[in-house]
């Protein structure tokens, strides 16, 4: 089954969908509301598997109030709504939602901690309102007609219901930037409810209001360098505890990387080391499996490393990439569908995997050279100081680049899809790193780490500490953050660097003393002595890069195999597969996506 948060109004009432088995409706919610005014019957379901790893109550309804209240993801009642229950002297327990619905309204509901959703339905007012996370890493979509309303987290069962054609602006930014950078959806019509932000619909009319922005980040460095580590790792205590008491066992994604190296160094003082399955995956030789295997083994850590060899290509690799573009609504690009492959197996252990994704964005520096998840695309936009001449210049290239896939996108509609909505008051910030900053957590968190963990939600829970609002909160207050000025130079990124040393060495020497992909261990990162050392294996890595790592995840073959399954092909895509290949992925995710998504509603 698919976690789903569905409302209809109006004459879409129905959804032609299986919600599966009788013993898997238990667990749902699902309401047909009957009227005789068509315009108030309504249909709701709530499909949420994070109860697995969130047992708290997901759908309620108040007599009161008259409304239904349906939350569809892991949350938490945050220290500010605890207070507002206490004084009110009301119990914090399974009425606590609805208490503080009656108690201050929508905007009681606002700021819980956890990725999720919040719906909630008025039958006599006829009313709407949704409330997005902070971050927005789950999606939920809207779209409008003269007598219907409808949202959902799957854009799938949107496009089954109304059969909206293609967007072919926001499928050319996914070509280009590796994801979309605007809040409109892969289907023309339908649009995404932004992050930390409410949709009221009263009346036949949609309005929606922010209730939080990363601009309130920018500005606040107020703590010295050791207040801000206090600070820190104070913030990631409390982060990882409140993961810690969602789940009895977990896994952990532990590469040769810092994130997943920190994030373990908190977690093996919450739980025994028999709860915690470490995994990564790559190819028998990449470092991602090399250095965590070794490590797992000196410190009596199960570890379980997913072989992405030419087996894999020939037995899994298909199947994933299929379920990796369906399940993922095509945001998902289908040579990363080895996470897939690996969630399907690791929901045996646990349904919940805690990893470090956003870590090093957050807490390093920031991007000045382009990588998979900033490319030279996104870092010309965060540079420009004419966006209007940037964009003509990235619709030229994109028309060069697509070889005629892309012909009937006109460069004013092109422009359109971008230039409105969040972007357009991110690109009013002139500092570099401060509109870079913003950026990040306005599109880059939810567009590119939640697209992952949409792909597989169904099958595993992803808890990162790192998108922990608190801890987001203090870090922005500390010299670390990445949010203001002149923060990403060499000073701070080693400012940085002795912060993962720190905090990894204070919880545990074991882990420090380890070496990590950079070649030298975190220990040493802190010893003047060894600062020559460090320097040069740096220098080394430049000249000589590593041969065993230039594909570490096997995918140099995957886009073939993933072509092959297509109904699409063309000289033009040939073309791409040749060269091109981070271009094509994201033009074949998105056409293989709107050719087969209704398959998963069967």
């Amino acid at each position: 089954m698919i976690p789903l948060l569905y409302l209809s109004l109006g004459n879409m009432v129905r959804p032609n969908i299986s919600l599966g088995t009788p013993d898997d409706r238990e667990s749902c919610y699902t309401c047909i509301i009957s009227s005789d005014d068509p315009a108030k019957t309504a249909c709701l379901i709530n499909v949420n598997l994070g109860c697995k790893t969130n047992p708290r109550q997901q759908s309620f309804c108040s007599e009161k109030s008259k409304c239904h209240i349906l939350i569809n993801g892991v949350y938490m009642l945050s220290e500010k709504q605890r207070s507002l229950l206490a004084s009110h002297q009301i119990p914090i327990n399974g009425d606590a939602v609805i208490a503080l619905y009656e108690t201050g309204g929508a905007a009681a509901l606002q700021g819980m901690w956890g990725e999720h959703n919040i719906l909630i339905y008025k039958q006599d007012e006829n009313s709407v309102e949704c409330i997005t996370s902070y971050f927005g890493m789950l999606p939920v979509y809207y779209a409008q007609g003269p007598d219907f309303l409808i949202i959902s987290s799957n854009l799938a069962l949107v496009r089954k219901n109304l059969n909206c054609s293609l967007n072919q602006a926001v499928q050319a930014q996914i070509c280009l930037y590796n994801y979309p950078i605007t809040d409109l959806s892969l289907l023309n019509n339908v649009q995404i409810i932004p992050p930390a932000s409410q949709l009221n619909y009263r009346r036949g009319k949609i309005s929606i209001e922010s209730h939080w922005s990363p601009y309130n980040l920018l500005g606040h460095r107020e703590l010295s360098f050791a207040r801000g580590l206090e600070a820190v790792d104070q913030a990631l205590e409390q982060a990882i505890s409140r993961i810690d008491s969602l789940t009895d066992n977990c896994a952990i994604s532990l590469t040769g990387g810092w994130d997943g190296r920190l994030v373990l160094s908190y977690l093996l003082k919450k739980k025994p080391v028999e709860n915690i399955l470490a995994y990564s995956f790559g190819t028998e030789e990449a470092r991602d499996v090399a250095i965590p295997r070794q490590l797992s083994h000196q410190i009596n850590l199960p570890y379980q490393a997913f072989i992405l060899d030419d087996e894999y290509l020939g037995s899994d690799y298909a199947q994933a990439a299929i379920a990796t573009a369906l399940y993922s609504d095509g945001y998902r690009g289908v040579q990363k569908a080895h996470y897939y492959h690996a969630m399907s197996q690791l929901k045996h252990f646990s349904p919940a995997i805690v990893t470090g994704i956003c870590g090093s964005n957050i807490m390093k520096g920031v991007a000045t050279r382009p990588s998979v998840v900033f490319n030279q695309y996104i870092l010309d936009l965060m540079g420009t100081a004419d966006i209007d001449s940037t964009l003509e210049r990235h619709y030229t290239e994109l028309m060069s680049r697509s070889k005629g896939l892309f012909a009937g996108l006109r460069l004013e509609d092109f422009h359109a899809s971008i230039s409105r909505g969040l972007l357009s008051q991110v690109m009013t910030i002139k500092d570099y790193t401060e509109r870079f900053s913003t950026f990040l957590l306005s599109f880059t968190e939810r567009k590119y780490f939640g697209a992952e963990m949409t792909s597989y939600r169904h099958l595993v829970n992803n808890l990162s500490p790192f998108i922990d609002f608190d801890f987001i909160q203090a870090i922005s207050r500390t010299a670390f953050y990445n949010g203001s000025k002149k923060s990403s130079g060499m000073t701070s990124n080693w400012k940085n660097s002795i912060l993962y040393a720190k905090l990894i060495k204070k919880n545990s020497t074991q882990l420090a003393d380890f070496p990590t992909d950079k070649g030298v261990t975190l220990r040493e990162l802190l010893n003047p002595l060894y600062y020559p050392k460090v320097l040069l294996r740096k220098l080394a890595r430049k000249k000589v890069p590593v041969k065993r790592d230039r594909d570490p995840y096997n995918t140099e073959r995957s886009l073939g195999i993933f072509y092959e399954l297509c109904k699409e092909h063309s000289p033009a895509l040939d073309s791409l597969l040749e060269g091109d290949k981070r271009f094509a992925e994201g033009y074949l995710t998105v056409a293989y996506w709107y050719e087969h998504c209704n398959d998963i509603w069967g």
